[in-house]
């Protein structure tokens, strides 16, 4: 965030990123229900069949009330979005060697909400070159000859192609 800082137009870039990342927060990944620390609909019951080993236990979800849960509101709640954003910017950075989706993997009990944003933002290639590729393959696969295939045919046939050049499916064919 420092860096921002430094110039007057990373200060006006700053206040326009965190905005468009506050309403991407609260719109599509926050979830105040994350933030609860009770643990509802999950019991531990005896089990009742006499075939089995009654001294083993066995886990049951109540899907039904996870689904019509509905979490508690008050007054707090308008902000209580910023909680996990605080936590997360007051808490110490990764180490620069430290993979980052380990990281997120590591702190998803933490950060419930941005754990399932960073997942999203980090499966999107940094690059176009993968894309790039498949165009090349489906120009390949697309010729004069088989210019009438539908798109289902034609991504069938770039995923069948795509799977072989991979060694351990190969021998499959």
């Amino acid at each position: 965030m420092d860096t921002f800082s430094n110039t007057s137009w990373g200060k006006e870039l700053q206040i326009e990123a965190i905005k468009h990342f506050e309403d991407i927060f609260k719109a599509q990944y926050f979830r105040a229900d994350s933030l609860q620390i009770s643990e509802p609909s999950l019991q531990v019951a005896a089990s009742s069949n006499p075939s089995k080993d009654s001294s083993v236990e066995k886990f049951e979800i109540d899907l039904l009330s996870l689904l019509n849960r509905k979490p508690a509101h008050n007054a707090d709640d308008d902000m209580a979005w910023r909680y996990e954003i605080d936590k997360y910017i007051s808490d110490p950075r990764a180490d620069s060697t430290e993979h980052i989706l380990e990281w997120w993997k590591r702190h998803e009990c933490i950060f419930p909400n941005l754990a399932a944003m960073a997942k999203d933002f980090l499966a999107t290639p940094a690059s176009s070159a993968p894309v790039e590729r498949q165009f090349s393959r489906a120009a390949l696969t697309l010729t004069k000859t088989r210019n009438r295939l539908g798109d289902n045919s034609v991504g069938s046939l770039l995923c069948l192609k795509s799977w072989m050049a991979n060694e351990d499916i190969k021998d499959l064919f």
